[in-house]
């Protein structure tokens, strides 16, 4: 056998020799003693059933868009293991909505929850997904200068993949301050860190605080990304 091939098993096989001697040695003096002196002990195994099951959470989100108050009404659920691992998804919209504010999202989430089975907790909650959204923006942020002319184009100017509604009517003055519509589509991971009240086994208070970080938006990614408040009611999980 090569050399190196015999040292990779010889040295484990010597450590773990080294490890098991003492433990063998002290069994070897225990077992030797009289049965008078020995001491009988028995080990108690419990098993119990995992907790499992559908959860459904109702939630609530707030925070600030585009310079503006933004409340999120939505829920998240999935199937949850052991009162620790959750994998499912969720989706959100823009309560206080006009046609020129609006939000809204959805995608997978996955939850980690620590000592999800006594009265104060902690946990971890991730989305990964994708929305659309509809924000007013001055005219030089979208598109840069105002056009040569002075007045708004009859083209209509789409820009960057993304749709635009202008506010002023063809042919009449535009600044770089003037307001128009856009809209699209972006990519949404939005983190967050939790703390767990436990009201029953099967039912908690879930607050929190995360952060949406956007992406895909072009003009809108940092009008749209920002942190955010949530308070959640956790039903569900197992017993």
């Amino acid at each position: 056998m090569h050399p190196r091939v015999t040292k990779c098993f010889v040295l484990p096989l010597a450590l773990v020799a080294m490890l098991l001697g003492p433990r063998a040695a002290w069994a070897q003096e225990h077992d030797d003693k009289p049965a008078s002196t020995t001491t009988q002990s028995s080990d108690h195994l419990t098993l119990e059933p995992v907790q499992e099951g559908v959860v459904i959470a109702p939630d609530v989100r707030f925070g600030h868009v585009n310079g503006r108050d933004a409340y999120f009404m939505g829920a998240y659920g999935g199937w949850m293991v052991d009162k620790t691992i959750l994998v499912g998804g969720g989706g959100y919209w823009l309560t206080n909505r006009d046609h020129d504010f609006e939000m809204q999202y959805g995608g997978v989430v996955v939850e980690w929850l620590s000592h999800a089975t006594q009265r104060i907790g902690f946990g971890t909650r991730a989305l990964v997904g994708g929305g659309t959204a509809t924000l007013r923006l001055p005219y030089g942020e979208v598109f840069g200068a105002p056009p040569p002319s002075g007045v708004w184009p009859d083209d209509g100017r789409p820009g960057h993949g993304h749709g635009h509604v202008p506010q002023p009517t063809p042919h009449t003055p535009v600044t770089s301050t003037t307001p128009i519509v856009v809209w699209g589509d972006y990519f949404i991971f939005e983190p967050q860190a939790n703390l767990l009240i436990g009201i029953t086994p099967w039912l908690r208070v879930n607050a929190g605080v995360g952060y949406r970080a956007i992406a895909g938006a072009n003009e809108m990614n940092d009008h749209l990304r920002g942190a955010s408040g949530t308070l959640s009611l956790q039903i569900g999980g197992g017993n």
